[in-house]
């Protein structure tokens, strides 16, 4: 079985990478960069907290990924990060990367997707819509819906709103999609128009830019479509999202 090192454990899409592989009884390596989109230190914690006492999670420096790595197959994830900056590309170049590992960049827009310099070293890129859940960032649509009183405008220009999906159905299509042929992969609910009912789940029946079918297609011809099995709906999603945001309140 190949060795499982998760860079960025404890980001929104990382950490769930790293409770998914630990749910089969998988070791992971989490590899905590300088450079990591981490969420707030409090939250930071408690996932550290949470990661921590499972025996099967280890936390390590990403010196010791270079100088211990073992004689063995070995599967890299990279999420939450935009390898076009350059800090991200000086520690994919000296990860000891061989040609029997496998490397998974996991992507939420095609304007993330890496220059041709870091593609040789990537085996898998997995595009999603945006994805929503417990842990989610702070700037997201969904976070502001639901911690302010006025609709965010702002965040709702900038937000994509091509598709959405659930955190978990999210990391289900990122493992079936790291069993399939390597390639470039965008993922896309089977809701139709899950965004827009997910908008409408968080209280605003505000009408949502009209998406031709040209902006639900994938738009270069080297990019392979992948539908998720959705097993949570808007509606649950969200329910869960507030339950999680009440619980965490109330603790603090």
């Amino acid at each position: 079985m190949p060795e499982h090192i998760v860079l960025s454990p404890y980001s929104f899409v990382g950490f769930e990478i790293c409770n998914k592989l630990m749910e089969e009884g998988i070791e992971v390596i989490g590899v905590d960069l300088p450079v990591s989109v981490d969420p707030d230190p409090l939250e930071k914690e408690e996932k550290e907290l949470y990661l921590g006492r499972n025996s099967n999670f280890t936390i390590k420096g990403f010196e010791e990924i270079i100088s211990g790595i073992k004689n063995e197959e070995h599967t890299f994830y990279i999420s939450d990060v935009n390898l076009n900056d350059n800090a991200w590309r000086r520690y994919i170049d000296e990860m000891p990367i061989r040609n029997n590992d496998r490397v998974v960049y996991v992507v939420t827009d095609q304007k993330c997707l890496i220059n041709r310099h870091i593609q040789r070293q990537i085996n898998t890129t997995i595009i999603l819509p945006t994805v929503y859940g417990p842990w989610a960032p702070v700037n997201t649509l969904l976070w502001k819906c639901l911690n302010q009183t006025e609709f965010p405008f702002e965040q709702y220009e900038i937000e994509e709103k091509r598709d959405a999906i659930y955190i978990s159905d999210a990391i289900t299509a990122i493992f079936n999609v790291v069993s399939l042929e390597h390639g470039i992969y965008e993922v896309q609910s089977d809701i139709k128009d899950h965004w827009q009912l997910l908008l409408k789940e968080l209280g605003y029946q505000i009408i949502v830019d009209d998406l031709n079918e040209e902006s639900h297609r994938t738009c270069r011809p080297d990019i392979k479509n992948y539908v998720a099995e959705t097993k949570i709906s808007p509606q649950e999603g969200v329910e869960i999202v507030k339950k999680h945001l009440s619980l965490r309140n109330f603790m603090r």
